[in-house]
């Protein structure tokens, strides 16, 4: 399957599931404002992104903090980075790409069971992208990106939550010193640790 199919069947599933949310907005505004009300208690994550950069396969981790609130609502901030070995040729050097990027982030839980959950994360993230050969850069400059997505998490444990979904990175500032394509789709696992749960297990 091409990469532009791939796109063009996300493209689908994002406007169904926005027509959706966008019809139930009153609903979804009245959960928000009652979780706000609520103390928030904190989440350590770690996901796992894989991409596309240019037409190669590129994989990107990230670790993140973040704030939820009532389980309904849930403000972070996490760091990512480039993980695989992505290599270029320019004037008979083999220069490595690098990616690193701070992604504050919003995300809503549309269904909370006891076990399972479906939610709606967005990011933004703010960082660069540069060529290194021994240790000497090339081309650094600014990125912004967008990222939409939808998962799904299952918790086997309470202190435990294990995801998978599917989302797009859209490129807002792109580096223009490289000739490489990060816009793409995306696709994450992660890890949920809820430090809150394990805490009061212990108390």
């Amino acid at each position: 399957m091409s990469l532009t199919i791939v796109k063009g069947i996300f493209c689908i599933v994002l406007i169904f599931f926005t027509t959706n949310i966008f019809s139930q907005a009153t609903v979804f505004e009245g959960n928000i404002r009652k979780a706000l009300h609520t103390k928030p208690k904190i989440k350590f994550k770690l996901d796992n992104r894989n991409s596309f950069v240019t037409n190669s396969f590129a994989r990107t981790f990230g670790v993140k903090a973040a704030l939820d609130f009532n389980k309904i609502l849930e403000f972070g901030i996490g760091y990512n980075f480039l993980i695989s070995n992505y290599r270029k040729y320019f004037n008979a050097e083999n220069r490595t790409l690098y990616y690193n990027y701070f992604s504050p982030y919003l995300q809503y839980n549309i269904l909370l069971k006891s076990k399972f959950e479906i939610q709606l994360p967005v990011q933004f993230g703010i960082g660069n992208s540069y060529f290194e050969y021994f240790g000497k850069t090339y081309n650094k400059s600014l990125m912004i990106s967008y990222e939409p997505a939808i998962t799904f998490l299952y918790k086997p444990f309470p202190f435990l939550g294990l995801g998978a979904g599917t989302g797009y990175r859209l490129m807002i500032v792109s580096n223009t010193k490289i000739d490489e394509k990060f816009t793409s789709p995306i696709y994450l696992y992660k890890i949920i640790f809820f430090f809150n749960t394990i805490f009061k297990n212990k108390d």
